[in-house]
């Protein structure tokens, strides 16, 4: 029986040396992942060498089809925190891995602050309790601070523009205030509710008072309007009636701004229906509104000179 001869395979011959190519290029990935901080530096990593051949009938010569695997190690998860919120002017704030804070624009963009945006202001109720704040910590902030009035009910204390284009907040102060039932008519409690409460006394609240609490259904049927006052028959005794003109506008002050400030007042326009209802209309076109942030800027200088000896941190309304 005569001995076969054996066939050498040289893996750099194959297919001119892309055997081989391959091979190196599947073990060099495989180091590279071993070498990997993300990866679990114990898994298994494998190298497959798939050598195909297709022979001919006269088994002279045979196709030959390479293919080489690998089985990596994914890469281990990182546990983090992400925190979500928006800037003044929309933009989304994204705080991730270490801290680090990106602001997230309305294309989809995405940038890295170096000087991050505070997350979470402090929040205050007070006038008072923003001055206590700045004298215990404010020197210590290394900004310059402005108080910046933003509305009746909201004050913030600010930074210098980041380099990002955004501007910190560092504290604010919301007012806590009840929502005024205006411009809609409302029966003769809920009217005489909303006076007593919402609205400092004067004497146009309490002729308004006087007519509303007084009346009588078949009243306003009785009532004489001209388009700017009306006037009204109401009880004024056991069998008495009295006729009252209720002037138009009103100067009525409501409660509408922080309580350690003078609440400015305001022109309303009073009208009454059928069914002893009544509305109260604004007619000043909201410039309550610019003296009530005069007056909140003039109380919290007040408050600094008090406090510092000085106007320390500009006020801005």
């Amino acid at each position: 029986m005569s001995k076969k001869k054996a066939i050498n395979f040289d893996l750099s011959e194959i297919a001119d040396g892309g055997v081989q190519v391959k091979l190196n290029r599947a073990l060099q990935q495989v180091a590279d992942n071993i070498l990997d901080p993300n990866t679990d530096p114990t898994k298994k990593r494998k190298v497959q060498l798939n050598i195909t051949l297709a022979p001919n009938e006269k088994r002279d010569a045979s196709d030959v089809t390479v293919e080489v695997k690998t089985t990596l190690a994914p890469e281990v998860g990182v546990p983090t925190t992400m925190l979500l919120g928006r800037d003044a002017n929309g933009n989304q704030l994204i705080t991730g891995l270490n801290g680090r804070q990106y602001l997230l624009d309305h294309d989809g963009d995405a940038a890295l602050l170096n000087d991050p945006i505070i997350a979470h202001p402090l929040q205050l109720n007070q006038l008072t309790s923003l001055i206590e704040w700045l004298e215990s910590e404010g020197s210590s902030i290394n900004d310059a601070l402005k108080i910046h009035v933003i509305s009746p009910t909201k004050v913030e204390v600010i930074g210098n523009l980041a380099k990002g284009g955004q501007r910190p907040c560092f504290a604010e102060v919301r007012a806590v205030v009840d929502s005024l039932n205006l411009e809609s008519y409302l029966d003769q409690e809920s009217m005489i509710i909303m006076l007593q409460s919402h609205f400092e006394e004067n004497d146009d609240r309490n002729i308004i008072l006087k007519v509303v609490s007084n009346l009588r259904d078949e009243s306003i049927h009785q009532q004489t309007d001209d388009g700017v006052s009306q006037s009204v028959q109401i009880n004024s005794g056991v069998a008495s009636v009295d006729e009252v003109k209720v002037p138009n506008p009103v100067k009525l002050i409501p409660f509408r701004t922080f309580q350690e400030v003078d609440q400015p007042a305001s022109k309303f326009i009073f009208r009454m229906r059928e069914g002893m209802q009544s509305a109260l209309f604004m007619a000043d076109n909201n410039q309550w509104q610019v003296e009530a942030k005069n007056n909140i800027k003039r109380y919290i200088q007040q408050l600094e000179q008090e406090t510092f000896g000085e106007i320390k941190y500009p006020v801005i309304a």
